[in-house]
């Protein structure tokens, strides 16, 4: 039902009156959608509509509300998916917060290090571009701006994991991250 409503068709019509370069146009400009391939067929006579869905792998948040993204960085909104249920069993971590089109490749560069980081992200969160900041086991860790430095503030929190034997957690207010080669613990 849902790939129906993404282009008008007034049927009954004859399938050599439908445009199907027009129904692969409007459909390919979904989100959820990477291919989509429409043919015609004569016995019996229809339309042969193939799509390829986005394999949504993160929850985020944008401006426009929640969704998912996959792995290419392509927010997919969660209205697109029927009463808002899970698309499929996605990972728990990590959660996008204030995901927006400037962070597409850091996701693209970063999402393989990301689940295989040495401390478990929980939550990124980029609703303040300055400061991006990272919920982990360790406690909150801010990453600045410059998100280029992020293989390296993960190898430097994958050298902290020994950190709460040390400083009880609930004494850490944060880890400053933006200087990765000098963190700072508050």
């Amino acid at each position: 039902q849902q790939l129906y409503q993404l282009f008008p068709l007034k049927l009954p019509q004859s399938i050599w009156q439908i445009s199907t370069r027009q129904i692969s146009q409007v459909m390919g400009q979904s989100p959820a959608l990477t291919q989509v391939a429409v043919s015609r067929q004569l016995f019996p006579a229809q339309l042969v509509i193939a799509v390829v869905e986005r394999q949504p792998i993160a929850v985020a948040t944008t401006a426009q509300g929640p969704g998912y993204l996959d792995l290419s960085g392509t927010f997919i909104p969660s209205q697109l998916y029927q009463g808002g249920k899970t698309p499929q069993s996605l990972p728990k971590t990590p959660t996008f917060l204030g995901y927006g089109p400037q962070y597409q490749s850091f996701w693209q560069k970063n999402y393989a290090d990301l689940r295989s980081a040495p401390v478990t992200v929980h939550t990124i969160n980029g609703t303040i571009p300055s400061n991006v900041t990272l919920s982990t086991d360790l406690g909150l860790v801010y990453l600045g701006a410059n998100l280029s430095q992020f293989p390296q503030q993960l190898e430097t929190l994958g050298k902290m994991k020994r950190l709460p034997g040390r400083v009880p957690l609930h004494r850490l207010n944060y880890i400053d991250l933006t200087k990765p080669t000098q963190p700072l613990l508050q």
